[in-house]
């Protein structure tokens, strides 16, 4: 699509619950609208100090904005709900008197589910002042809005630029040794990984992110007294280098929506930590998206993913948990094969959902 002139104005919601994720999928795709589709964005959180950190210098035409701000705001020509946000009434009652009507999108979280293709781009009326809301689930298939995606989200990568990446951080990996990031939530089981790893012939390199689940992982890595192999501690970094990480790591498990949609854009075998919900709902969700893989990939090495996805989810026992993670660490080139199929299905076949949100918004 290409930029409008003058630049169509953009208002992007997102409030910080618990975890960094709902901010992060907010960010890519304010940035994004902004570099590939001429807006202009204001991205109204409940924590900008935390966008900062995610990105600490914006490009031009992104502009970050407290969450009280929207009380006089005047509303943008399109108006995004990250995730289910209530906006001020203050704002809705602008919208109402504005004299173009927006067009304002209601966006939902990732999720490969069936269901998900019968509810996307359905409208629904605000109950009071008449506002008409479209949510827009992003999704695995072409009846969803897709994944965020940018242009430049697959560049050719090298182990020079791995290594190049990783010494910036004062890391220098052994020669052979096995890059594991790690970035997971604080509830992760980490033992059946530890004693997995110990079983190894290849001595593993831990890539471990700040956060309560690094801590309790690398407390853990000190008890077991794995004396073969590296740990380096990650400093809290912006989206970008954490993207280059990912992409200089050799296996990767990483919690929530945008870092496993990172994850599978740099090409890396991943597992995703969903987050947990009450009757294992989040199981659910696990099943969806293996579904979704196994039904688009050849079988080779899939079976390696299911049960580690497993592992990572809390869905196996202990014992059952470490012969996972033991296929998972020792299938190199067959993970790394079909991590690249799998992207490039992705990347073919998915629509992009900035593109998707543009088109809608804006036409």
């Amino acid at each position: 699509m290409p930029h409008t002139s003058p630049a169509f104005t953009v208002d992007v919601f997102c409030r910080v619950i618990d975890n960094f994720g709902d901010a992060g999928v907010c960010l890519r795709l304010a940035r994004q609208l902004v570099i590939e589709y001429g807006c202009t964005v204001r991205l109204f959180c409940d924590d900008t100090a935390l966008l900062a950190r995610l990105d600490p210098a914006p490009p031009a035409g992104l502009h970050y904005e407290e969450w009280h701000a929207q009380q006089v705001a005047r509303p943008a020509q399109g108006v995004i709900s990250g995730f289910g946000c209530d906006l001020e009434t203050t704002y809705l009652q602008a919208m109402c008197a504005a004299n173009t009507p927006q067009r304002w999108l209601h966006l939902d979280y990732l999720s490969a589910e069936d269901w998900v293709e019968s509810t996307h781009g359905l409208d629904s009326r605000h109950p009071r002042l008449g506002l008409v809301q479209r949510f827009y689930y992003p999704g695995f298939t072409t009846s969803t809005g897709g994944l965020l995606r940018e242009f430049d989200c697959m560049p050719a990568w090298s182990e020079a630029q791995s290594l190049s990446t990783l010494a910036s951080y004062g890391i220098t990996p052994a020669a052979g040794s096995l890059r594991v990031l790690i970035f997971a939530y604080d509830y992760a089981d980490f033992s059946p990984l530890i004693a997995a790893s110990q079983s190894q012939p290849q001595a593993v390199h831990w890539l471990i992110c700040a956060g309560a689940a690094g801590d309790a992982l690398a407390l853990a890595l000190n008890q077991a007294g794995t004396h073969r192999e590296a740990v380096s501690r990650l400093p809290f970094v912006p989206q970008c280098a954490f993207d280059d990480l990912l992409r200089s790591a050799h296996r990767a498990w990483v919690r929530g929506e945008d870092s496993a949609v990172r994850a599978l854009w740099a090409g890396v075998p991943s597992v995703w930590q969903f987050y947990s919900q009450a009757e294992d709902l989040h199981l659910t969700k696990m099943h969806a998206y293996l579904q979704r893989m196994a039904a688009s990939l050849p079988d080779q090495a899939l079976h390696v993913i299911h049960l580690a996805h497993h592992a990572a989810n809390g869905a196996l026992h202990h014992a059952q948990a470490q012969a996972a993670w033991v296929e998972w660490l020792k299938s190199g080139d067959e993970l790394r094969s079909l991590a690249l199929a799998w992207r490039g299905h992705l990347a073919g076949k998915v629509p992009s959902l900035a593109s998707s949100v543009a088109s809608y918004l804006i036409t």
